[in-house]
């Protein structure tokens, strides 16, 4: 299946969770009338019969979930179906990343970003960031790059079941140059 085709499947059934309208309670994948952050993205990627491996949290996502996990520097880094992060940096007094992310630790890989919060881009014109929290779920429209920081939605990537689906990251449309404006949508009703 194409990259276009996956990620067209991929927002249908974040629309499908959406449409449920679950409760926000963790764990949760939108199958038993809850959701959590992260669930929406695992329950919008096995309901496309894809498998997602490993512990439900958005920490171990960012790190074993996620291919090409990057901080944005523009909006127009931001693509279609992306999965989006908030992250506290060490340092922070919000910061509690789980001790098995630590060094020498059973999960650790070198980044000690605590990764708290999970959405996905559902539109680009204007980009919009749906995601699971409490009570309900949410849609936040970003207009600015200041919009993005003081939410502090500052990391995305591309969910790893779709890019193996896809082929790998061959796959994967190549990102517009910094100066051209995302403008298509593909907005999720």
């Amino acid at each position: 299946m194409s990259w276009d085709a996956l990620i067209k499947k991929f927002l249908s059934m974040v629309a499908l969770i959406k449409s449920l309208n679950p409760a926000y309670k963790q764990p949760g994948d939108g199958s038993n009338g809850v959701c959590d952050c992260i669930g929406l993205i695992i329950g919008a990627i096995r309901r496309m019969g894809l498998k997602w491996t490993g512990i439900h949290g958005s920490n171990y996502a960012a790190r074993y979930q996620i291919v090409n996990l990057q901080k944005i520097t523009a909006l127009s880094e931001i693509q279609m179906g992306d999965v989006m992060l908030k992250a506290y940096e060490k340092g922070n007094k919000k910061w509690n990343l789980p001790s098995r992310y630590w060094a020498g630790k059973q999960y650790y890989n070198g980044d000690l970003k605590d990764y708290y919060h999970a959405g996905t881009i559902t539109s680009l014109s204007p980009i919009t960031i749906t995601h699971m929290t409490s009570p309900r779920m949410k849609t936040l429209t970003i207009k600015t790059m200041q919009d993005l920081i003081s939410s502090n939605w500052l990391y995305h990537g591309k969910a790893k079941p779709i890019v193996e689906a896809a082929g790998g990251t061959a796959s994967i449309p190549s990102l517009p140059p910094a100066t051209t404006p995302n403008t298509g949508s593909m907005a999720v009703a």
